[in-house]
């Protein structure tokens, strides 16, 4: 599938999960928890419908996913940003980490050629503007 196509289907199953009562929210937040363990590159499409249903069982996920390569710059700011409402000493600890390497990157990139520092930073922050 592309990714347009897992995105639109994602979609449905959170338009799906917010129209219905809590037990289908915690199955398909469940269901979104796997797909973070097992396609963590799509981890970040569903790191807000998450955080919206308190559904703090993928912070471990979240926090590999953090730590890993496999996470899309443009991913990264809807999994801090999980990571930091769980309000787990652990994924507050991971998110200070992954600012604080980002800070680093950015600055050693300030040293080698600043003209790319402001799109730098704002790809590893997240907020592409």
């Amino acid at each position: 599938r592309t990714l347009p196509e897992l995105q639109e289907a994602l979609l449905a199953f959170t338009v799906h999960a917010d129209a219905g009562d809590a037990a289908l929210r915690r199955d398909t937040a469940a269901m979104f928890g796997r797909l973070v363990r097992t396609h963590r590159a799509l981890g970040g499409l569903v790191a807000a419908d998450l955080a919206r249903w308190r559904y703090w069982e993928a912070v471990p996920d979240y926090i590999a996913l953090l730590r890993s390569r496999a996470l899309h710059p443009v991913m990264r700011q809807p999994v801090l940003d999980y990571l930091t409402a769980s309000g787990r000493p652990d994924a507050l600890a991971a998110v200070a980490a992954s600012v604080a390497a980002a800070a680093g990157a950015t600055e050693a990139l300030r040293q080698t050629d600043s003209a790319a520092v402001i799109p730098t930073a704002a790809l590893l922050s997240g907020r592409v503007p």
